[in-house]
């Protein structure tokens, strides 16, 4: 898989074993990531559909539960809150470097920056928390998504 501008560095393709070509019809010029990924899998399941595997109905509960949760908590936050979310981490993160010091040698800029870190720090806990409730509400909604979709596919 490669950039569709680039293509395969020369380094890529002597390190690879083997090489794929996937033909395209129509106007397209290329596929998608996730397109040429699905073809390639499918036509690995067809040509050899023991490597599917053996898992057990609870395995997968257990897989699909564990992938839901991690795919609700990349889509709840935007990007403004990450970055908002990543600048309260460093404001923390300075606060901690000062606080292992001797109070009585630290400048009154670092004394800030410590009590600044407090505060920071209880905000996002809070922020945390408003964030693992959207987690929760985003993973049920997914979830039930799945069910609905997966009952109907087996009628």
């Amino acid at each position: 898989f490669v950039t569709e501008s680039v293509g395969c560095t020369n380094e890529m393709l002597t390190s690879c074993d083997m090489r794929v070509y996937l033909p395209l019809r129509g106007f397209a010029d290329s596929l998608n990531l996730s397109v040429a990924t699905a073809l390639i899998l499918h036509q690995l399941l067809h040509l050899c559909p023991n490597v599917i595997g053996d898992m057990s109905q609870s395995e997968r509960r257990k897989l699909r539960l564990q992938w839901y949760s991690k795919l609700a908590a990349q889509r709840i936050m935007t990007r403004t809150e990450k970055k908002k979310r990543h600048k309260m981490t460093c404001l923390v993160r300075a606060g901690e470097a000062i606080a292992h010091r001797d109070i009585s040698t630290l400048t009154v800029e670092q004394i800030a920056k410590l009590e600044n870190g407090k505060i920071v720090n209880r905000e996002l806990v809070e922020y945390d928390a408003t964030i693992a409730l959207k987690d929760k509400k985003a993973y049920c909604n997914l979830w039930m998504i799945h069910s609905l979709f997966f009952n109907r596919c087996r009628i």
